[in-house]
């Protein structure tokens, strides 16, 4: 989970192994993390200078040797809070080269990162739709659907949710953020439709395969067809 982490927020499998070694030893010299992790003396400098450049390893000298120092982990929050604030300063202008191109009117994302990508989008909408009964998204996704759940309770997402009557009086059903209600067990399929904004997200859980669909008479249509099935679901 840790070294996943890391590396999911752009360290190498190198710079994490080495990393976590100087969190466990600092300060230390590098011929104990040669030892610790096994990787090549050069490997080990070359990688303790790109952690140095990274502001996640610090160096001094004692005497005649050079100690290597792992910066707190604290520091990992500061560097992701300062790339969203420079991210917020330059996304009009990043919106506005869209805006002069012609959009992409569908796109495919494959595996649980593309799938873990539409749902980022969708987040960033102010409600959704989802049709998706007996959709297996907590087993597949695992922690990030608990994510997904906090960062609709923290925006004030509204999400309205076709749930399959499987799924009631079940854990997952308590962890759901949302308004829901349940359609028949007949319904149940391994494939599930999001309406948000403009655009509709067919997600093929069996595949680990998203088609996103922009547009806006489209995206009417199916919440028409949402609003029916809604009409008929129970409570």
């Amino acid at each position: 989970m840790i070294t996943k982490t890391l590396k999911d927020i752009g360290l190498t499998e190198v710079e994490t192994h080495l990393y976590l070694a100087l969190l466990e030893n600092s300060p230390c010299l590098a011929g104990l993390l040669i030892k610790k992790t096994g990787f090549h003396k050069a490997t080990i400098y070359q990688t303790l200078e790109r952690l140095k450049e990274k502001g996640l390893v610090s160096s001094i000298k004692e005497g005649k040797h050079q100690l290597f120092q792992a910066k707190n982990p604290q520091i990992f929050l500061e560097k992701l809070k300062e790339n969203e604030e420079n991210l917020i300063k330059i996304l009009p202008d990043l919106l506005n080269k869209i805006r002069t191109k012609k959009k992409i009117s569908a796109e495919i994302f494959k595996g649980k990162e593309g799938i873990k990508t539409v749902y980022r989008d969708i987040l960033s909408s102010k409600e959704y739709f989802n049709i998706g009964a007996g959709v297996p998204i907590k087993e597949v996704l695992d922690y990030y659907f608990d994510q997904i759940q906090i960062i609709k309770k923290q925006r004030k997402i509204k999400a309205k949710l076709l749930i399959s009557e499987s799924r009631r009086n079940t854990e997952f059903i308590k962890s759901l953020v949302g308004e829901y209600k349940y359609l028949p067990k007949e319904f149940e399929a391994p494939i599930n439709t999001v309406i948000y904004g403009n655009k509709i997200a067919v997600i093929l859980w069996s595949d680990l395969i998203a088609f996103v669909i922009e547009s806006e008479q489209a995206s009417k249509a199916y919440r028409k067809y949402f609003q029916v099935l809604w009409n008929f679901a129970k409570k």
